[in-house]
């Protein structure tokens, strides 16, 4: 009789154990998990940011915006309405534009990449594309009201940290 209780004792002690074990690995799991999803979070707003530097820093890109700026220039210094429509090229170049902004944002406003970050980087490029296009965009959502609809609220929320005077000014604001 004096076995039998040893070896339930035993048992229960092993038992105590490894609940006690099993409680420690799974709080163990879960401050890993925690961490690698800190550091996944990480990797992937560096691939965002990656990506955004590909839509709006490459040479293309610059290339392409600097055309829209000199072409808004001569529309207002012909007294035209902005609206980028006079050939294919120039329709194409603004929807390049417009799209690479809108799909930045959508990244930006879905936490893909830090907000403020990306404020600190290309706000002001934010503010001074949307401003020679928005003639071109309103003109778009004729069609489409919600044409651009991501970069009109990022534009909006980068507008709320700045005052008027900090804020980016548009290319040809004096009409020439």
């Amino acid at each position: 009789h004096m076995v039998k209780n040893s070896m339930s004792e035993v048992w229960e002690n092993v038992e105590f154990w490894g609940v006690i074990v099993a409680a420690i690995a799974v709080i163990i799991g879960i401050f890993f998990n925690l961490i690698n999803k800190r550091y996944q979070k990480k990797q992937l707003q560096i691939t965002t940011l990656f990506k955004v530097f590909d839509l709006l820093s490459s040479e293309s890109s610059r290339q392409t915006r600097r055309f829209i700026y000199e072409e808004r220039c001569r529309l207002l210094k012909d007294n035209k309405p902005v609206i980028f429509n006079r050939t294919d090229a120039v329709i194409n170049m603004a929807d390049k534009v417009k799209s690479s902004f809108d799909l930045t944002s959508v990244m930006v406003l879905n936490g893909l990449l830090d907000e403020d970050l990306f404020f600190k980087i290309y706000g002001g490029m934010i503010v001074r594309s949307w401003l020679a296009l928005e003639e071109d965009i309103q003109n778009d959502w004729k069609q489409n009201k919600k044409h651009c609809e991501n970069y009109r609220i990022l534009k909006e929320r980068f507008e709320k940290r700045f005052t008027k005077e900090d804020m980016p000014h548009p290319y040809c604001m004096d009409n020439t």
